[in-house]
């Protein structure tokens, strides 16, 4: 590995806070424990959080259909909800699968449009009825974005820099953004030939709500604090986001809303989510 930061805390104690390794391997720049970084999936749980947080607003209900939010989607005749795009039991395609998106380059294209994306997501089938499956699929939390957008009236990028970044004071998380001068940002790095090389940046055209936030260890030890301190969600949404979803015939799933639930390998509760990207 190039660079890494781990955070290690019990309650509010600080077990671990440490950065090792290069941000930078060309300015020779060390990590540090606020070097902000792409968190990739990781990014759901606050698109998740946000959805709940305009529920609570009355600004929209989990059981809306998405052609309430989104008229043109076409459902090929299922009843998608929000709460099905929240727990990936929608059956729509996961859109790093989608064929034309692959040929555009998406992850790497600066000319693709939200509305080219909304398109080609669009015409795709589902993968299954909705309902009855559960298969993890970034078009969920994408879908999920425009939602947040149409029903709080401000963008993705403005909704979760204003009402979760700034009242939970984690002033080193942002919306990604490549072209903007940001102090102490962490590069991406693959191996080639047995050397590390710079990986392009991410165009977040395509992450968008599943996967465009960037923060540091610092401001997610903040954000977890809040999240399951009581500070994000009243205890009521609280308990919902962490409660398993569940198919049409009851099954109960090892996802919740935008969190991955249940036990590790040794038995042990689990609650979290994982991120990557190049």
């Amino acid at each position: 590995s190039v660079g890494i930061t781990a955070a290690v805390f019990k309650g509010n104690d600080t077990l671990l806070l440490k950065a090792y390794g290069k941000a930078d391997v060309e300015g020779d720049v060390p990590m540090t424990v606020d070097t902000i970084i792409p968190i990739g999936s990781t990014t759901k749980q606050f698109t998740a959080a946000a959805i709940l947080q305009l529920r609570d607003q009355g600004k929209l209900s989990l059981d809306d259909d998405i052609t309430k939010w989104l008229p043109d989607f076409e459902t090929r005749g299922n009843k998608v909800t929000l709460r099905h795009l929240l727990g990936h039991t929608s059956g729509v395609t996961n859109l790093t699968e989608m064929q034309e998106l692959r040929a555009m380059q998406l992850f790497r294209n600066p000319t693709a449009t939200r509305d080219d994306v909304y398109k080609v997501i669009n015409r795709y089938p589902f993968q299954f009825p909705t309902g009855t499956m559960e298969i993890y699929s970034n078009t969920n939390f994408w879908l999920l974005g425009l939602v947040i957008e149409k029903a709080s009236g401000m963008t993705y990028e403005d909704y979760v820099e204003k009402k979760i970044f700034e009242p939970l004071g984690m002033k080193r998380s942002m919306y990604c953004n490549n072209s903007e001068n940001v102090p102490r940002r962490a590069y991406g790095y693959g191996m080639r030939s047995g050397m590390p090389r710079r990986a392009a940046d991410i165009v977040h055209t395509g992450t968008y709500a599943g996967g465009a936030i960037c923060s540091t260890a610092e401001d997610m030890i903040t954000w977890l604090q809040a999240l399951h301190g009581g500070k994000v969600l009243p205890p009521r949404s609280y308990a919902e986001m962490i409660t398993p979803a569940r198919l049409n015939d009851g099954t109960a799933l090892r996802y919740s809303m935008g969190l991955s639930v249940g036990e590790d390998s040794r038995g042990l509760r689990y609650i979290g989510h994982n991120g990557g990207g190049f």
